[in-house]
């Protein structure tokens, strides 16, 4: 997987989940600054964030009240 698709790969999650930037901040342990240079090409996701948000793809599918408790989608 090149740099660039895990960028698009984990931004494509948080728009398909509506997750706001601080939340997607907390849930992979970054800060805004590391979310914004994803977003603007500069850097990419390191592996962890990257496979956190794939597990996340996954519990969506296998666990979806508990993808939805982590994504904060409560009701």
């Amino acid at each position: 997987m090149t740099e660039l698709s895990k960028a698009a790969f984990v931004l494509s999650y948080q728009d398909r989940h509506s997750i706001t930037d601080d939340r997607l901040c907390d849930i992979l342990g970054v800060t805004r600054s590391a979310l914004y240079s994803w977003k603007t090409g500069a850097r990419a996701p390191s592996t962890s964030a990257h496979r956190i948000v794939t597990l996340l793809a996954l519990l969506e599918t296998l666990a979806p009240s508990i993808h939805d408790h982590i994504a904060g989608k409560h009701g």
